[in-house]
Order: structure tokens, then sequence, then C-alpha cells
């Protein structure tokens, strides 16, 4: 159950992942002794990760290859609805090298972090999982490139801030629920989905902030999901932090995302 809800969260989402969408983290962390900016990079979301899990997280690998292991259709990133959203963004992602960002000079992913209420253990990994509790979800992503890659970074954050890609998005994400409506296996009911964007948090040299917010009523379940992205670019680097909460509008562990992304850009 949950695993199809949060699939559709998922499509959203992907929008804003696509800058990291064509790097391996592995690639990008395969180095024993990293050096320069991947050594900068390294140190500061391994302190956002003893951060997190001092304050009670559970951090996890992210999941990869699943929808390849199930054989499903891996289709070019801008030809998906959600992506195409990103303008001709889409098409330079799209042919990204698999292992790197155009200039990149070190990137480094974080785990993924899960808060649960009353020390709960994270959900079981089951296809389908009836356990509804509710769930907060935290990682961070940051990347480093050279001076060729400044302004391709300044376009995606502006992109992300801007108005008209929050309106495409939203118009994407609730044609996408309507044809779930029909699947007659696991039929969506009512839903809404809200999309707010924000330019210059007052952050860094470029700022935006991203935030979805979707309420869907599935076999008969209402299910709320919000999930907010929050991007800097300092320099030459580009820090993303994503928060989500499922079940719950208000955090459950205080986790406060704009200044979790000062306090990385600061270790930077």
């Amino acid at each position: 159950m949950r695993r199809h809800t949060q699939t559709v969260l998922a499509a959203a989402t992907g929008a804003i992942l696509l800058l990291v969408a064509g790097a391996s983290p592995a690639a990008a962390q395969a180095a024993t002794t990293p050096t320069g900016d991947q050594a900068r990079l390294d140190a500061a979301i391994e302190a956002f990760e003893q951060r997190m899990t001092d304050a009670g997280w559970v951090g996890e690998p992210a999941e990869e290859g699943d929808d390849a292991a199930e054989g499903e259709d891996d289709s070019a990133l801008g030809d998906d609805e959600l992506n195409a959203c990103l303008g001709e963004l889409a098409v330079i992602f799209e042919n990204v090298d698999s292992e790197e960002f155009p200039g990149q000079t070190g990137m480094r992913e974080s785990l993924e972090f899960t808060y649960l209420p009353e020390g709960a253990v994270p959900e079981t990994t089951e296809e389908f999982s009836f356990d509804l509790e509710a769930e907060e979800t935290a990682a961070a992503i940051a990347v480093s490139v050279e001076d060729s890659g400044v302004e391709l970074l300044d376009s995606f954050v502006d992109k992300i801030g801007a108005k008209e890609t929050g309106d495409c998005m939203r118009e994407a994400m609730e044609a996408e629920m309507a044809a779930d409506a029909t699947d007659e296996e696991m039929p969506v009911g009512d839903f809404s989905f809200e999309v707010e964007n924000e330019a210059d948090l007052g952050v860094g040299d470029r700022s935006a902030r991203l935030t979805f917010d979707l309420a869907v009523e599935l076999m008969g379940i209402e299910l709320a999901f919000d999930v907010d992205m929050y991007l800097v670019r300092v320099g030459h680097d580009l820090v993303i932090v994503i928060h989500g909460t499922f079940g719950e509008v208000e955090t459950m562990s205080g986790f406060d995302p704009l200044a979790e992304l000062q306090t990385i850009v600061d270790s930077l």
C-alpha cells in the first residue's frame, strides 16, 4: 500500500532530482582518499548525517534499480511530463553521462533518513504494507562544478523557484492522478495537489524552494504527503535538502530544512 502511494509522489519529486539522476553516488564516492571538492562535500554531508543520527533519525542507502529490476520502461527524462516542466534543462540532464554532472568536480548524496515517533522502526521493505503510521523523511545532496557549470546550476535553481514551473508540475501531476483514477486494481479517489515556489531564500548566491502537498484517497484510505525541496548555489557548489512528511502535516522531529541548508553551506 504505502509503496504504491509513495511511488505516486515520487513521480513529482523526480523532476527535482533530475540534477543527480544521471550521476552515480557510488562513482562520486568511489575514491578511497578523496581530495579537493570531493573531500569538502564528503565532510559536509557526513556532518549532516551525524547530526541526523544524533537527533534520532535512522539513515539507509537510497534504493537503486527497482524499475529496471521489475522490467519497467525507463523512458528518457525529457519525455516525462513532469520533467518537461524544466524545459531545455530537461534535455541537458537527459544527455548527462551516466557517472557525471557536466563540469562536476565532486558530488555526495546523503543516506535517506527516516524519523518515526516513539522510537518505532522503519517500515518493512515488502512490496505492500498496510502500516500507515506517520513518517518523516530527509536527505541532502551536494554537488561542486567547474566555472563552466555555475551558469547551469543557476538556471536550475531559477527554474525550480519560478511560479510557471510549479504551475506546470501541478498540471502534470493532476493529469497523472486523473489517469490513476481509472486503475481498476488500485483506483485513486478524490485528490488535491498543490505546488508552491519561492525564490531567494536569503541563503548563498542563488536559492529556491519547491513544495509539494498531496492529499489523496486510495482504496478508501485518506493519505497525505508533504515534500519540501530547498536548493542553494553558493560559489561553485549546489546543495539540496529534501524533507517530507507522510500522514502528518506538521513535522514530528522539529527538523528545519532551511536552517539545515544554511548549516551545510556554512560547512563547505
